[in-house]
């Protein structure tokens, strides 16, 4: 978007919007909708966590 003439304070105000929160956190609020991570297994013993 640089390219386009976005201006600094456009994103600075987009950015302050967003919330501010960790990956892992993510990762387990959307698991608790979806059940995503239920798909994922262990290589070891192919076992789930």
């Amino acid at each position: 978007m640089d390219a386009l003439g976005e201006p600094k304070s456009l994103r600075w105000r987009v950015e302050r919007m967003l919330p501010k929160i960790d990956l892992p956190d993510l990762l387990f609020e959307v698991h608790f909708w979806t059940g995503f991570l239920d798909a994922f297994v262990h290589m070891g013993d192919g076992t789930t966590a």
